[in-house]
C-alpha cells in the first residue's frame, strides 16, 4: 500500500521539513519519511494494516492521526493540517480516517480480512467473494469481469503469479493454497489495471497471506454437516432407494505471533476436509425377458420406454404389436445357451431393473443405485516475516495442498477410470527495499 498526502498549517501555507512516522499497530514497526520542499510526503511501500501516523516540527503540536486503515494496493492520501503551538503539545485525532485515492485510475475494491471471517461462505473458499465485486459474474468453471473472457484474469498470491493453469478456470480460483484462516485481504481490480500488475486484460486478484504479529492469535474450527435433515429425491423415493448421503467436515487452525518481537513474525494456518456423498446413479441392465435369451421388438417402429409402464415394466400396448427373437435358436448350427456356462455368467452379474426412465423398455432399462464418493482435502501455509529495518523487509511464504476424489462406482463394484488427485505446491520468497521516496525494489 502506498500513502501520501501533503501537509499545510492554519493558513494553508505548505509546511516543508515535517518528520512524519507511520507505525503499523499489530507488529509496532515505524516507517519515517520528510515532506520536501512542497510539503509533500509519500511513504510508498507499507505492508497493509492499520497506522499510526504522527508529525512534528519545532513550532507546531505534535500531530497523532491514529487509525488509518490501508488495504493491500491502496494508493491513499491523507493531507494533514498542522496547529501552532508547542512539540510538547499533542493534537490526537482518534476516529477511525479514510483515505483518499486522488492517484489510480483503477476500479476495483478490496474483500477485507472482517468480511472474509464474518460472511458466509458454505465452500469456506475466500476468492468465493470475488462475485461480490461490482463488473463480475459467473460462468461455468471461473469468474470473470466486463465480459472479458476467464483466461484473460490475473491471480497473484504474495505478489508471485498464482493463475489457475486449467483452461478458463477465470479469477476466483487459485493454483496456490487458499485456507481462508491464511487469507489477510485481497484486492479485484476489475477495470483500468496499471502496468504494475503486468498482464491480463481482464480481472487482476491480488490475494496477500496473513501475517503475524506483536501478540499471540489462533484459531480452531470444525464445520459439520450430515444426512440427517436431508430429503430424498421423487425417484428415489419411487424405486426404494435411500435417501443420498452428504456428511463433510471442514476443520483446521491458525497460530500467529513473535519470533523476535517489532521484528521477526510467523503464521501457520492448516484445514482438512472429509467429505462423503452418495451420487445416485442409473445404470443400463437386461431385463428378465432378454437374460431368458427372448428379444422382443415393436412392430410398428422403434423400441422406447414409453411402451411399457416406467415402474414395473409392463407392456402398455397391446400384445400383438409386440415380436420376439430366440437368440438361443436363430443359429441353427449351435442351439441353446453356451454348455460353458459362460452365458448365464455374463447375463447373471446384471442386477434386475428397478426402473424403466431409461434402456428400450423390452430389452434393457434402468437400475438405480447409490454411488459413495469419499474425497479428501488437505492444505496448510506458513509465513515468515523479518524485518532488517523499516526500509528492508524480507518474508517467506510456504503453502501445499492436496485434493483427492475417487471415480464413480460402477454396477460392477469397481470404480470408474476417473480418479482426480490434484497438488498444489507452491513458494514464495520476497524481499523488499525501500531505497528511498522514488526508489523502490522489490
Amino acid at each position: 500500500a502506498r500513502l501520501e498526502g501533503v501537509i499545510k498549517d492554519a493558513t494553508e501555507a505548505i509546511v516543508p521539513g515535517v518528520a512524519v512516522a507511520a507505525t503499523q499497530t499489530g507488529t509496532n514497526l515505524t516507517f519515517e519519511t520528510v515532506t520536501n520542499e512542497v510539503g509533500f510526503y509519500i511513504f510508498p511501500r507499507l505492508p497493509p494494516g492499520v497506522y499510526t501516523v504522527t508529525t512534528e516540527l519545532p513550532g507546531f503540536k505534535r500531530g497523532v492521526h491514529q487509525g488509518v486503515r490501508l488495504e493491500i494496493g491502496d494508493t491513499g492520501t491523507l493531507n494533514i493540517t498542522l496547529e501552532t503551538g508547542d512539540l510538547s503539545e499533542t493534537v490526537t485525532v482518534t476516529s477511525q480516517i479514510a483515505v483518499v485515492d486522488t492517484v489510480s485510475t483503477s476500479v476495483g475494491k478490496v474483500v477485507n480480512t472482517k468480511q472474509i471471517e464474518d460472511l458466509p461462505l458454505v465452500s469456506r473458499t475466500p476468492l468465493d467473494l470475488f462475485y461480490l465485486q461490482p463488473g463480475t459474474n459467473r460462468f461455468t468453471g471461473g469468474g470473470r469481469v466486463d465480459g472479458t473472457r476467464g483466461t484473460a484474469a490475473n491471480v497473484t498470491v504474495d505478489g508471485v503469479g498464482a493463475t489457475e493453469p486449467a483452461l478458463g478456470s477465470g479469477a476466483a480460483s487459485s493454483a496456490a493454497a487458499l485456507p481462508i484462516e491464511a487469507v489477510g485481504e485481497y484486492r479485484v481490480v476489475t477495470s483500468s489495471a496499471s502496468a504494475e500488475y503486468g498482464r491480463g486484460a481482464g480481472a487482476q486478484v491480488q490475494v496477500v497471506y496473513r501475517s503475524g504479529s506483536n501478540e499471540f492469535h489462533g484459531s480452531l474450527f470444525d464445520f459439520h454437516r450430515n444426512r440427517a435433515l436431508n430429503a430424498n429425491s421423487f425417484s428415489n423415493n419411487r424405486d426404494g432407494v435411500g435417501k443420498p448421503t452428504f456428511i463433510r467436515n471442514q476443520f483446521g487452525g491458525s497460530l500467529g505471533g513473535p519470533i523476535i518481537k517489532d521484528k521477526a513474525f510467523f503464521h501457520f494456518t492448516y484445514e482438512g476436509v472429509r467429505q462423503i456423498t452418495d451420487s445416485t446413479q442409473n445404470g443400463t441392465v437386461y431385463t428378465p425377458t432378454l437374460k431368458s435369451g427372448i428379444f422382443r421388438y415393436y412392430t410398428k417402429g422403434p423400441n422406447n420406454t414409453s411402451l411399457v409402464d416406467r415402474v414395473t415394466g409392463v407392456p402398455v400396448i397391446p400384445e400383438s404389436d409386440i415380436a420376439t427373437l430366440n437368440l438361443l435358436t436363430i443359429d441353427p448350427g449351435r442351439a441353446g445357451k453356451d454348455p460353458s456356462g459362460l452365458f448365464d455368467k455374463l447375463v447373471g452379474s446384471f442386477p434386475t431393473p428397478n426402473n424403466y426412465d431409461i434402456g428400450d423398455g423390452f430389452n434393457t432399462a434402468g437400475y438405480r443405485y447409490v454411488s459413495k464418493n469419499e474425497n479428501t482435502e488437505n492444505k496448510w501455509v506458513l509465513k515468515g516475516d523479518y524485518y532488517f529495518t523499516s526500509k528492508h523487509r524480507i518474508s517467506l511464504s510456504l503453502s501445499w495442498g492436496k485434493i483427492e476424489s475417487p471415480g464413480t462406482l460402477l454396477l460392477n463394484g469397481q470404480r470408474g477410470t476417473y480418479r482426480s488427485i490434484e497438488k498444489t505446491p507452491s513458494a514464495v520468497i520476497a524481499l523488499d527495499s525501500t531505497l528511498g521516496s522514488n526508489w523502490l525494489n522489490e
